[in-house]
């Protein structure tokens, strides 16, 4: 149950999303506001609300997808197209479990916003680590897909891995195109006339 404080926090947050003038910095302060409160300890959301607040990790949803990718030599199912025994994030879900947020804390969320969110949250992730006890290590990182969605990956921490798609989202116009579509840049997501963009260091990217 939030105090008379953290209503009043709410509030704020409420009207930064409904009214779409957040960006990265807004969501990542958001996810840990609400981080105590969510009760499905599983859920994708409560992840990266642990990932915001801890950079590095040794456990979760991610550090067992590159567990499993690195137990299982990276092999993939018959089409191709799946590491066995990865699961990664799904996307419907992941709308859902927003919804669910915005039905929780009275905010009222639709397909946008939670697009924009989930720009925020990717951006967020880029470069993250993740070790356990057994000394699995590895990272996520962000990618320009061929079907102009933005994926985030995760790979082993080392320049010779393999990168497998965690989560994809969108069908973006990506004003610059990055070598092999790989974001190596740290970047961050910005309002420019009310649109939420993405850039580097070097300039939009989308």
């Amino acid at each position: 149950m939030m105090d008379l404080k953290e209503k009043k926090m709410l509030q704020h947050y409420r009207d930064i999303i409904e009214n779409k003038s957040f960006d990265e910095y807004d969501i990542l302060s958001f996810l840990i506001f609400i981080r105590r409160h969510i009760v499905d300890k599983n859920s994708y959301i409560q992840e990266f609300a642990d990932l915001v607040a801890h950079r590095e990790r040794n456990r979760g949803i991610v550090i067992d997808c590159i567990r499993v990718a690195i137990a299982n030599n990276y092999q993939t199912e018959d089409n191709g197209k799946k590491v066995i025994g990865y699961q990664g994030m799904n996307y419907d879900t992941w709308v859902n479990q927003w919804k669910e947020i915005g039905v929780d804390y009275n905010i009222s969320l639709n397909e946008d916003i939670i697009k924009e969110i989930t720009l925020c949250v990717f951006s967020l992730a880029q470069h993250t680590k993740y070790i356990d006890q057994k000394g699995n290590s590895g990272k996520m990182s962000l990618f320009q897909g061929k079907d102009n969605s933005l994926a985030l990956t995760t790979s082993e921490d080392n320049p010779r891995s393999l990168f497998v798609c965690f989560a994809k989202f969108g069908n973006f116009n990506f004003v610059r195109k990055l070598s092999a579509g790989f974001l190596r840049k740290p970047v961050e997501t910005v309002r420019e006339n009310g649109i939420l963009r993405l850039l580097d260091e070097d300039g939009y990217i989308m």
